[in-house]
């Protein structure tokens, strides 16, 4: 039989799909996205009064924009992890792992550099769940996207999925809370920023294995 007859035969009646976005489109609306839903969230909450001077310090600099730059990569990872073939791309796949270890650096001289200790603030988990909760929607966005893709690398999609989503929430909470406690932060935004986007491999095992 001719091919071109047999896949005919095979489609028809088949509803057309709409093809997903290119990675790079894909990331660049979610980003999109994500800057418009944390100035939406930081104009409700309001930034910490003193936000200007802070991102003038070098020390805070290089932590923001770091967790910032998190969220970019983590981002374009979780687009071309949507893909069976990673586009040819796998080498950009794991480019997360570079803006994390300058992230972690940027924090341990900012623990170095804490001395004496900044006092914490008087609340503590409730900075987790508000960090959970600014997290909440990106989530949800991100794997309903992901899921109308085809990966074949649930657990590792799910993982950067989970990462972008909660280090915007951390990066918006980091930037509302007025507090230079640096043991604070690592002990209430960023350890369960990690360990939650952790827990990714199980959602993306659970929602976008196909």
């Amino acid at each position: 039989m001719d091919t071109y007859k047999l896949i005919e035969q095979l489609s028809h009646g088949a509803e057309p799909v709409k093809p997903v976005r290119h990675p790079y489109a894909q990331c660049a609306l979610w980003l999109a996205g994500l800057v418009v839903y944390m100035t939406v969230v930081l104009l409700c909450i309001h930034t910490r009064s003193d936000v200007l001077a802070k991102l003038r310090s070098p020390l805070f600099f290089a932590e923001t924009a770091s967790l910032a730059l998190v969220v970019i990569t983590s981002a374009l990872s979780a687009a071309l992890l949507s893909y069976p073939d990673l586009m040819q791309k796998k080498p950009l796949a794991y480019a997360p792992l570079v803006a994390f270890a300058l992230f972690l650096a940027s924090v341990a001289v900012a623990w170095h550099a804490d001395t004496p200790p900044a006092p914490p603030p008087e609340h503590e988990m409730m900075c987790t769940l508000c960090m959970a909760l600014y997290a909440l929607a990106p989530a949800i966005w991100l794997f309903t996207t992901m899921r109308k893709a085809a990966t074949t690398h649930a657990k590792l999609a799910g993982v950067t999925a989970a990462l972008c989503a909660f280090s915007i929430g951390g990066l918006t909470l980091r930037l509302a809370e007025e507090t230079d406690s640096i043991s604070h932060i690592v002990t209430w935004h960023y350890a369960p920023m990690l360990a939650l986007s952790l827990a990714g491999v199980w959602l993306g095992k659970a929602i976008l294995k196909w």
